[in-house]
């Protein structure tokens, strides 16, 4: 149970997070592509 955390906000914070992550371990990412994707998805649930 997630209970309040059951928001698509949350998913955004934790790819950016996990993006920023990967970033500081040499990992060079398009996070912002990512984050463009997951919000797609959000937006046509809406």
């Amino acid at each position: 149970h997630m209970g309040p955390t059951a928001q698509p906000i949350y998913a955004i914070a934790a790819l950016t997070a996990l993006g920023g992550a990967m970033n500081a371990l040499g990992e060079k990412l398009a996070v912002g592509k990512g984050i463009d994707a997951a919000l797609a998805v959000i937006d046509a649930d809406a």
